[in-house]
């Protein structure tokens, strides 16, 4: 072997004469070489004037003395050209960009951008102040962490991005942020393509603020304080096993509760779209209070399973209404049956209110299946049924209107009303064509009293097996 494996010095052979020139070209070398330097990576024609022991990287397409020599060292050594060629791991500084390089066995790379070849993590992870592991694999523990546009290649083009990408849309790219670990917020694509923007005081509950859709780049606020303009009609859905702090858009992030769906109803402006809450069979324990008009002038819905009504089932056992709907909300109930044990009414409509049903199950209970004051307005749109009895079915005063036309309402069991199974007072005012009450009941027909009117058609209009009474003002009598 005459010259060493890795840097190609020339040995002393034994007993060589003037072993002073092997000695000398190998110190030679190793001053280039070590402790590397050269002035320049770019030039591919050997420069006029080169002093003593300066140093190139030969550029491509090389001329001249450096002919064939691209990608070597080439140091002006004793009058003359002297070439190195590199192997992999050489580092060597470049003084005019004051960088340092190093050759991965094929070229010479920029330490910055081949750090990950020539000082390799052998497993996978890369910690600064701090230990990664296998979740975290690049950890960072630091005051500042500053990501800025390349201004230092040459090739940079004044932009800069932070780049999360995940596998699929049901994955999740986002960043959290945490308050000694414990999540509080996160933003990003959480579970589906749409941008969301979540908050938690303890790092279980998580509140929607925001959603951005991916398709339209419409906003909506799902926990409130700015309203959802809707562009399409909005359905909530509600199962007995569903969850509150679901979206309640589709049967499987379904609400939990009635209440909850209206409140949802509330955030939004329905911009002339429909706004339906519809209801899984089950029941639905509690009362329902629907206390304003959506914004919009949409009716809100409430429906249950048209065919079989009796399996959704709104149930109060507290001393309140079932659904108690006021203040100008306008209302639909359709569907559904509706059941209260407390000493109130199935139905309350107030103030204003504006309420259709159809298809609706009253059972029995100890006041009112419809209770209407203060200028309410009560129209039947599909027929429905009567299972049980009360104080009376339907008992409106101060102005209020009920109103149907060519329906059909069935009784079952014979139920029996306290007072009237039509009860009007006060100024309101039954109006209807072509009613029909079928099936039989027990106690007073009517009871129209102060200035309240009623268009019967007939005596026996309504049902019962007492007579109606119409006194102090009231009025009983045909359309």
């Amino acid at each position: 072997m005459s010259d060493t494996t890795r840097l190609k010095l020339p040995l002393i052979a034994a007993q060589q004469a003037q072993k002073h020139v092997t000695h000398n070209e190998s110190l030679l070398k190793l001053d280039v070489l070590v402790q590397a330097r050269v002035l320049d990576r770019d030039l591919n024609t050997p420069p006029a004037n080169p002093a003593e022991g300066d140093a190139w990287i030969v550029a491509a397409s090389a001329t001249g003395d450096w002919a064939g020599q691209e990608g070597n060292i080439a140091a002006w050594q004793n009058g003359g050209w002297v070439f190195h060629a590199p192997s992999e791991g050489w580092k060597v500084w470049v003084a005019d960009e004051d960088a340092l390089y190093v050759h991965d066995g094929t070229a010479w790379v920029k330490f910055e951008t081949g750090i990950a070849t020539v000082n390799p993590v052998p497993d996978g992870k890369l910690g600064i102040n701090t230990t990664a592991d296998n979740t975290n694999r690049l950890a960072v523990k630091s005051d500042a962490v500053l990501f800025s546009h390349d201004d230092v290649s040459g090739s940079g083009s004044g932009n800069v991005q932070f780049k999360i990408n995940k596998a699929a849309a049901t994955n999740t790219a986002s960043l959290l942020f945490q308050d000694n670990w414990s999540g509080r917020a996160e933003l990003g694509l959480t579970g589906d393509d749409d941008f969301h923007i979540k908050a938690s005081a303890d790092g279980n509950a998580w509140h929607e603020a925001m959603v951005v859709d991916s398709t339209s780049g419409w906003v909506r606020f799902p926990s409130g304080g700015v309203r959802e303009l809707l562009r399409a009609h909005r359905t909530f859905y509600v199962n007995p096993a569903g969850n509150d702090g679901a979206d309640g858009l589709s049967p499987d992030t379904a609400l939990r509760t009635v209440q909850e769906a209206v409140r949802r109803c509330y955030m939004i402006d329905s911009n002339g779209f429909n706004v339906t809450i519809r209801l899984a069979p089950g029941i639905y324990e509690g009362n329902v209070v629907i206390d304003r008009r959506i914004v919009g002038g949409a009716r809100l819905d409430i429906v249950g399973n048209a065919t079989d009504p009796s399996s959704v089932i709104l149930r109060n056992n507290v001393n309140y209404h079932t659904i108690r709907i006021i203040d100008c909300a306008k209302v639909g109930i359709y569907d559904l049956q509706i059941e209260n044990t407390s000493n109130w009414s199935l139905i309350f409509v107030d103030t204003g209110a504006d309420l259709k049903y159809g298809n609706v199950v009253f059972t029995q209970c100890n006041r009112d299946h419809v209770e209407a004051s203060a200028n309410a307005l009560v129209l039947v749109a599909d027929d429905y049924t009567i299972t049980g009895g009360g104080r009376s079915h339907m008992n409106f005063s101060k102005g209020c209107i009920f109103q149907a036309s060519n329906r059909v309402v069935t009784l079952r069991n014979t139920p029996h009303f306290l007072v009237a199974f039509a009860w009007f007072q006060r100024g309101s005012h039954y109006s209807v064509w072509n009613m029909t009450w079928s099936g039989a009941a027990t106690g007073r027909r009517y009871y129209v009293r102060s200035n309240a009117t009623c268009n019967g058609e007939a005596p026996d209009h309504f049902p019962g097996d007492v007579d109606g009474i119409a006194d102090t003002g009231g009025y009983y009598g045909g359309a």
